[in-house]
């Protein structure tokens, strides 16, 4: 390693970090409020996650009773 090289790594070293511009800086939710709002959509798309798999189940429900009447009554 030269004498160069070793000037070239120290100014690398020594060369100050990029800092954070305020355009890159992630200030979401701003306020109180839209803090609020935020987990209140979080928690309201939980719970319409939670009725749609009960509907789905229970769709499921109503075509496999509906399929086993209609067995039944073709062997019946």
């Amino acid at each position: 390693m030269g004498p160069e090289e070793l000037k070239k790594a120290i100014r690398r070293f020594k060369r100050p970090k990029k800092k954070a511009s305020l355009s890159e800086i992630n200030l979401s939710p701003e306020s109180t409020f839209d803090a609020l709002m935020e987990e209140r959509l979080q928690q309201l798309e939980r719970q319409i996650g939670e009725v749609r798999s009960r509907v789905n189940w229970l769709f499921l429900l109503i075509v496999g009773a509906a399929t086993a009447d209609i067995i039944s009554r073709f062997t019946g």
